[in-house]
């Protein structure tokens, strides 16, 4: 299988710097990046699309199917890692949402431990896991998934260390390996392994 994960279009949440809500949608920025996206994917051969069914996912796919001539199958398995609710729609610098994302941080490790209605690394771990599973069970060969920085961070992390990846490999890995929207990454699956051949690849953006 061929697998291109996109990540979705500038969202108007984050263009205004702050949490995304699960109803925002793209922005002007995010519609021409999801239109040269969709332009960039008429290269390749596409069996299934596949999104989250938040607002700015949903966005981009439909006007990648449209492009495509394709429909999108929606699973909630690639939706966003979930957040404390009461931090979405408000600013990324406000000093109590940094004050909660600090203790968020701070007992990522601890399965014991939750703020509030967040999904914590565990709950992201496991549905990212499930996630893998889904996807090499699909009996296609060419397929797009459009998703989200964070859950990708983990979907790939579960496509390398399986269900033994540690809260410690986790943040290395979102802090080292940053996303563009509407970034490319292709990864490949013989059944069994998979690999990564590009990533965050937006030539595409210019």
């Amino acid at each position: 299988m061929n697998l291109y994960i996109v990540r979705h279009g500038e969202s108007v949440d984050a263009a205004a710097g702050m949490y995304q809500r699960v109803d925002s949608g793209l922005s002007e920025v995010g519609l021409k990046q999801a239109e040269a996206l969709a332009e960039r994917l008429t290269r390749i051969k596409t069996d299934l699309i596949l999104a989250s069914p938040l607002a700015r996912t949903k966005q981009t796919a439909e006007i990648v199917a449209k492009t495509l001539g394709k429909v999108v199958e929606y699973s909630d398995l690639f939706v966003e890692e979930r957040q404390p609710s009461g931090i979405l729609g408000r600013s990324l610098m406000e000093p109590e949402v940094l004050q909660i994302r600090r203790q968020v941080r701070d007992n990522i490790s601890d399965p014991s431990w939750r703020f509030s209605d967040e999904e914590t690394f565990f709950d992201l771990r496991g549905r990212a896991v499930r996630a893998t599973n889904f996807l090499m069970n699909l009996e296609k060969d060419n397929v797009i998934l459009v998703g989200h920085g964070a859950f990708t961070a983990m979907l790939l992390c579960v496509m390398w260390l399986s269900e033994t990846v540690e809260p410690s490999i986790y943040r290395q890995f979102r802090d080292f390996f940053w996303d563009h929207n509407t970034g490319l990454t292709w990864c490949v699956c013989d059944g069994k392994k998979w690999k990564m051949l590009t990533w965050n690849d937006y030539a595409h953006l210019g």
